[in-house]
């Protein structure tokens, strides 16, 4: 869904507030202006930045305040709605007992966790209500405990949150090598100066791929693509590259309206289309407004698509292990449930493989004795579509051991006003 921010502006700027208040206003603006720094420098490789806190509220105040240069429309659409979220029921979250020990983790700088803790800020928010007293639990030195306690008249229930990561360690050594193979390629349309669409599918894992096997390819027919015929560049076991021209009325005339050079109206403009399933990169020779392309006197964008069976069962991983880590924290407990967030980044394919991997896990799953709860599975995905900000949806599968009938918990991730009953559909409806 897509939310105008404008009504989370004083919920944020509270949440704000209680961030400055646990850092002081000297050390917040001085780490905010060091993601700054970050998010104009030359390593655009945003996941390398240390301070996740203040990278994820400088996008949010980025685009409240309409700052094209200071936001990424990719990272943002996965994280303002969470901000949204918080910023929505920030008097909830302020009405947690034990909040303060929650802050100070969050506001580490070295906090490896950011996502862990704003996931549970996000779970212990959904329990609170009248009949509810919720609470995070103190940790206790060299012992497990759980995460947050609910209190209904006299019932008590805990409730341990666990959040895999956004990639595994394959996704992210794919992404490089994608990375590798597009720089090279760059070189090549650079040197060349020539306008068009390369679509790069890959039908083999491209970890550990050589580049140069694939440039090799292209330059052999870099004569015919210069002619600006669309063909087959190369169609080989691993891997298969087409061309198309981008129409020449494209180029040398002002763009009305302007469009974001890293955002997907810009690669609709030239191309013609866009679709979530691809990732891509533009190079592009354009004179621009900040962020945004008012006119391109050439450009080139390069799509690409891993369909490999082996990459997506790599990059399909299930919660197995972290749900049993889960549970045993709760063992000895009155009654407890588990909440456990997967993000979707892979694509489609990769989405229907994972969660048929975690419905079979969590299906056969003994939880052994002194677990009688309940299992959360929240599927959250989210993608850039054209024309809007972000466009998310938050799948919930709910499971119950022995017996017990899980509760109805509507969303905890992303902000949401509405919910209905399904089993996801947002990368297909944006493929």
């Amino acid at each position: 869904m897509e939310n105008d921010l404008s009504i989370f502006a004083s919920g944020f700027h509270l949440f704000v507030g209680l961030i400055k208040k646990e850092v002081g206003g000297h050390k917040f603006q001085e780490r905010m202006l060091k993601v700054h720094a970050v998010k104009l420098g030359p390593n655009r490789l945003f996941r390398d930045c240390e301070d996740r806190l203040f990278f994820y509220l400088s996008l949010f105040q980025a685009l409240l305040e309409n700052n094209g240069k200071l936001y990424n429309l990719h990272e943002g659409a996965r994280i303002v709605p969470v901000i949204a979220n918080i910023s929505h029921n920030i008097d909830k979250l302020k009405s947690i007992s034990n909040i303060d020990g929650h802050l100070k983790s969050l506001c580490r700088v070295d906090c490896d966790d950011v996502d862990t803790v704003l996931f549970e800020m996000t779970v212990a928010i959904a329990y609170v209500s009248p009949a509810n007293k919720v609470e995070f639990v103190q940790t206790v030195k060299d012992r497990k405990t759980p995460d947050i306690c609910v209190n209904s008249s006299g019932s008590v229930k805990y409730i341990e949150c666990k959040k895999l990561q956004r990639g595994s360690g394959y996704a992210y050594q794919e992404i490089d090598s994608w990375y590798a193979i597009a720089d090279e390629l760059a070189k090549v349309i650079i040197k060349n100066k020539i306008p068009g669409y390369f679509e790069c599918i890959f039908k083999s894992e491209i970890v550990g791929a050589n580049p140069k096997r694939i440039i090799r390819k292209v330059l052999r027919k870099v004569d015919r693509i210069a002619k600006g015929c669309g063909f087959c560049v190369a169609n080989c076991k691993d891997f298969r590259i087409r061309f198309k021209p981008i129409e020449a009325n494209k180029f040398n005339c002002e763009l009305d309206p302007l469009r974001n050079i890293s955002g997907p109206s810009f690669i609709e403009y030239l191309t013609g289309g866009y679709g979530t399933q691809f990732g891509y990169k533009v190079i592009a020779d354009a004179k621009t407004e900040g962020p945004f392309v008012s006119s391109v006197n050439w450009a080139s964008v390069l799509a690409w698509k891993v369909t490999s069976y082996a990459a997506i069962q790599k990059k399909a991983r299930h919660v197995k292990k972290r749900l049993m880590e889960a549970i045993n924290q709760l063992k000895g407990t009155t009654s407890g449930s588990v909440h456990i967030l997967v993000e979707e980044c892979n694509g489609s394919a990769v989405y229907r493989k994972r969660l048929e991997k975690n419905y079979e896990e969590i299906m056969q799953l003994n939880p052994g004795e002194g677990f009688d709860g309940s299992v959360y599975l929240h599927v959250a995905k989210y993608v850039v579509p054209l024309n809007v900000n972000y466009d998310v949806e938050e799948t919930i599968l709910s499971f119950g051991y022995k017996n017990t009938v899980p509760e109805n918990i509507g969303n905890c991730w992303f902000f949401w006003d509405s919910a209905q009953a399904g089993t996801g559909t947002l990368f297909r409806d944006h493929a």
